[in-house]
């Protein structure tokens, strides 16, 4: 299924996607776009003035206008998978179940309803995946009733790099 093979390509490679996304809280909308290098649970996320890294153990935050970079591990993350989105993606055969699907109003996509498997910060996901390619269109994610809707503008998947990508190259302490 288109499912199966998404999940088969996130799991053997180094995808690297460019998105954009809106999210709804209370009725106030907040814009935003990025790129993501994620490789199993190792990843980089660009955008919006933060470059967050993660090497599946500690995750850094840097605000690169304040300089500023906090630093936890994925240990200390509270909310799970709402604290560190990234996850819901790299783990979504883990988090979540598939409740329906429908085909595109295109014929070129299969719409999936997941539900999770248990609670996980997040209430659904609707993932849009491409039948040809198995790569992911549009995605969207109930978070206490409000939504993250995303649109990819592209994904590829890479050949795996090298474990020091996924750790920050700068020192803001001088």
């Amino acid at each position: 299924t288109p499912l199966e093979n998404l999940y088969s390509g996130l799991s053997g490679s180094c995808t690297e996607i460019r998105y954009s996304f809106v999210f709804t809280v209370n009725g106030m909308k907040h814009v935003g776009e990025g790129e993501l290098c994620l490789q199993g649970q190792s990843y980089v996320l660009r955008g919006n003035g933060l470059e967050i890294f993660s090497n599946g153990k500690d995750v850094w935050v840097a605000d690169v206008c304040a300089k500023e970079m906090t630093i936890s591990t994925v240990e200390d993350l509270s909310y799970g998978s709402v604290s560190d989105p990234v996850l819901l993606l790299s783990s979504m055969n883990e988090i979540f179940r598939v409740a329906g699907q429908t085909a595109g109003t295109d014929g070129a996509t299969v719409i999936y309803e997941m539900l999770p498997r248990e609670d996980c910060g997040v209430d659904k996901a609707v993932l849009e995946i491409r039948k040809k390619d198995a790569i992911l269109t549009k995605a969207g994610f109930s978070i206490d009733g409000n939504m993250m809707e995303i649109s990819i503008d592209s994904m590829k998947h890479l050949p795996l790099k090298d474990a020091s990508v996924f750790s920050p190259s700068f020192d803001y302490s001088d």
